[in-house]
């Protein structure tokens, strides 16, 4: 699933929403194989980190599963 032009959602405000990020990353693996497998792969290591890091003031990544 590809998702264009989004942006913070404003509407409505909560204790707890943080805002503090101008982007927003999302990947979704079809299991944890998967994921592992991405987190060393050429496509990872050797371009997506050296090709974006320099645009990078803080990196924070929050890890999910699905039920």
């Amino acid at each position: 699933m590809l998702a264009h032009d989004l942006t913070r959602h404003k509407q409505v405000t909560y204790l707890f929403n943080d805002d503090s990020f101008d982007v927003a990353f999302h990947l979704v693996f079809s299991g944890r194989q998967a994921h592992d497998a991405y987190q060393v792969s050429d496509a990872h290591v050797n371009h997506f980190i050296p090709e974006t890091n320099r645009i990078w003031l803080k990196i924070r990544v929050f890890d999910s599963v699905e039920r």
